[in-house]
């Protein structure tokens, strides 16, 4: 139903409300539809705003692409890569479980903060590297052979039986939200300032919140506010906030917990765990990605 009131009109724009009710048999295809309905016929888009290379210094800059292609395990960072609707290619594509299938993270295991990742795009292999251990190189495209060839790695590192799993899906990826997860260096700056940790370099400290996207310049927390965003041509729409959970305390390089501080001056944010935005990708396929070096 639609409740009006005498101010039914204000400055020749029509006002009111609209309730919408939901039931038992109600779906989230159902709210979904309702929401793009709003969306085409009374939202009016958010400006764009440019992330260009060739910004203006004092602006925001892409600064940092990086590439998780085992979730929990350290990253690597690129000048350009690939980048599909579900967000960097190969971003998130592998998880580690154990027997039963329960995923494991640095909160369950600290140890794969110290497994480095590399995908040389070149070869099409996936690299792994750890203080004590030989590397190992797999060929992404013989996925028997990769899988075993991880699990075995695994195990001999962590002196436990996990097993590899790799996401399927071409439009989701093994990241708690999907899509590419953007950080300000200035907002990371920020957020050290409260907490008194000398976090040395920035760029380290920048790393313990895991970004696939990295930005340098504007304001603190600015990102907070893009709706819609443009990266070297490449549009992005944020979707959400990025909910942060104990794996901040954990250093990316040794896995051991030294940063709880960190946790604590987000709990202190008027928006509480929340740091960094998740973004989607809303530009044409088989676009790349380049930052400003």
């Amino acid at each position: 139903p639609c409740m009006l009131d005498d101010k039914d009109v204000m400055n020749g724009k029509p006002t009111g409300s609209v309730r919408i009710s939901f039931g038992y048999m109600s779906t989230f295809e159902d709210a979904d539809s309702f929401l793009q309905f709003i969306e085409r016929t009374f939202a009016e888009a958010a400006p764009k705003r440019s992330l260009e290379p060739c910004a203006s210094p004092s602006g925001p800059v892409l600064k940092g692409i990086f590439v998780y292609p085992i979730k929990s395990c350290q990253g690597f960072k690129v000048n350009s890569w690939p980048i599909l609707e579900s967000g960097l290619l190969f971003d998130r594509k592998w998880a580690i479980a154990d027997e039963n299938g329960f995923m494991i993270s640095q909160k369950n295991d600290p140890k794969l903060a110290q497994i480095e990742t590399l995908i040389d795009m070149n070869s099409r292999a996936l690299h792994l590297r750890a203080t004590g251990m030989a590397s190992l190189c797999s060929s992404i495209d013989e996925k028997s052979a990769l899988k075993s060839g991880v699990e075995s790695w695994l195990c001999e590192f962590t002196g436990k039986k996990y097993q590899l799993l790799e996401n399927q899906s071409t439009d989701k990826n093994f990241s708690n939200r999907g899509g590419c997860l953007l950080v300000s260096t200035e907002s990371v700056r920020e957020i050290l300032g409260e907490t008194g940790h000398s976090l040395k370099p920035l760029d380290s400290a920048c790393m313990q919140f895991r970004p696939n996207l990295l930005v340098e310049g504007g304001l603190p927390f600015q990102e907070e506010s893009w709706k819609r965003f443009s990266v070297g041509g490449n549009d992005f729409e944020k979707t959400l906030e990025c909910s942060r959970c104990g794996m901040v305390s954990i250093d990316q390089k040794d896995g051991k917990k030294k940063y709880k501080s960190l946790l604590l001056a987000l709990s202190k944010k008027k928006s509480g765990l929340k740091f960094g935005i998740i973004c989607a990708f809303r530009s044409k396929k088989g676009s790349i990605l380049t930052d400003a070096s």
